[in-house]
């Protein structure tokens, strides 16, 4: 069966130049709950004219009714100059529990991250705020079980001293019922300097099982590439699960990875947006599938084409079969190219042990406006929101407002 994809309901637009809406955000896995964090937004004046609170960040979350979205519960806004409320935010796949980061203000000393809860109408918080130093980049990467009751959140850049340099950390929490307790004893720590542990992180559903990124070295300690752990909760600690996954470096070229783990933790999608296997900035894709052995590679790899940076954005659905990613549109480097593109997105299936396109693509609608900038998906991947975070209105003469797109596959 061949899928089309079918654009439906309302545009979600920001409301200020330069807001780059769209380009934070989250979904449950039923995909009725959409949670999009945002920053750069400032709150004005009463006849819109003034900036008030520069950077404030305000954090809107929408509800799906059917045939358009709407917002659910109150909006949440930064309150001091430069709080950038929404950095970065993460909602548990039933849409529940919602978190968010954001920092101390303009002296950026510390970073907070704010549990909340919907009750009714309402985001209450949930429990204390949790707070670290910004030299730490707490909060890089923040996952959630599906109830939202075990929070995961990295640190790549904490050092424990001079001597011990940007190793990074995880730090896994429970809910107990009143507030959120780290493990004690339990922090995942990188080994040595620079490892810069958590880049990125994945969860199950369960939160039993967790994958963390971070930055490879050749025995001579110097820098080779990226690794990929699988870990997994004995009842009292950590235990990793097969070998590390080892993505060398090519020519000093600094790699960005992202993970996305299926829902029961045995399948986990790799995307490699600067990768140079197919040409420069081609991009790799590649599904593993943990066989109770070891993990082994599900189909075959994906290799983009030059400049395409194939893996920026990829969500792992059906529980492992299904592939969506994109690529995003108006990149630096296609703009060195003057190739400036329109972005898109692309749903792959497993079908007779190889990834294959049963969709059209999704296309941007214009060039220069970061189609692709974010994707989410439901759990089937048959529900995607995609983000214009560059997108232009009224002539150029309001820039980078940003909005979000949603699709359907018929």
């Amino acid at each position: 069966m061949f899928y089309t994809q079918t654009q439906i309901g309302n545009a979600i637009e920001g409301t200020q130049s330069d807001e780059y809406f769209g380009k934070i955000s989250s979904m449950s896995d039923d995909g009725k709950t959409l949670v999009i964090g945002s920053p750069n937004f400032s709150i004005m004046s009463p006849n819109n004219k003034e900036i008030k609170v520069p950077h404030a960040g305000k954090v809107v979350t929408y509800n799906w009714t059917g045939t358009e979205w709407e917002q659910k519960g109150d909006l949440l806004l930064g309150s001091k100059n430069y709080e950038e409320f929404g950095k970065n935010i993460k909602i548990s796949k039933n849409g529940k529990v919602l978190v968010v980061l954001y920092q101390s203000g303009l002296d950026n000393t510390e970073f907070y991250i704010q549990a909340y809860y919907l009750s009714g109408s309402t985001w209450e918080k949930r429990g204390e705020k949790l707070i670290s130093s910004e030299k730490n980049h707490f909060g890089n990467s923040i996952v959630m079980s599906f109830d939202g009751k075990t929070l995961a959140i990295s640190s790549p850049n904490f050092s424990y001293s001079t001597d011990n340099y940007k190793k990074g950390i995880v730090d896994v929490y429970d809910w107990d019922g009143k507030s959120y307790q780290k493990r004690i004893g339990k922090t995942i720590f990188g080994d040595f300097n620079y490892r810069s542990l958590g880049t990125s992180i994945d969860m199950s559903s369960d939160g039993q099982t967790l994958a963390v990124c971070g930055q490879s070295f050749n025995n001579e300690k110097v820098y080779s590439g990226r690794f990929i752990k699988i870990l997994n909760w004995s009842g009292s600690d950590w235990v990793q699960i097969g070998k590390d996954f080892l993505f060398k470096n090519k020519e000093n070229h600094l790699q960005e990875i992202n993970i996305s783990l299926s829902n029961d933790g045995n399948c986990i999608a790799i995307g490699l947006p600067d990768n140079n296997l197919c040409g420069e900035n081609s991009g790799y894709i590649c599904v593993y599938l943990w066989n109770n052995t070891e993990w082994i590679l599900k189909g075959n790899d994906l290799c983009g084409k030059k400049g395409y940076g194939i893996g920026s954005e990829i969500k792992l659905c059906k529980n492992g079969d299904r592939i969506v990613y994109s690529i995003l549109g108006a990149s630096d480097y296609f703009v060195a190219l003057s190739e400036i593109r329109q972005g898109w997105v692309e749903i792959l299936d497993f079908e007779a042990s190889k990834w294959v396109n049963k969709s059209n693509l999704i296309v941007g609608n214009n060039k220069e406006e970061g189609f692709g900038s974010s994707l989410q998906t439901n759990a089937e991947g048959s529900f995607l929101v995609v983000g214009h975070s560059r997108c232009c209105y009224n002539n150029n003469s309001e820039k980078h407002k940003g909005k979000l797109l949603t699709f359907k596959t018929d």
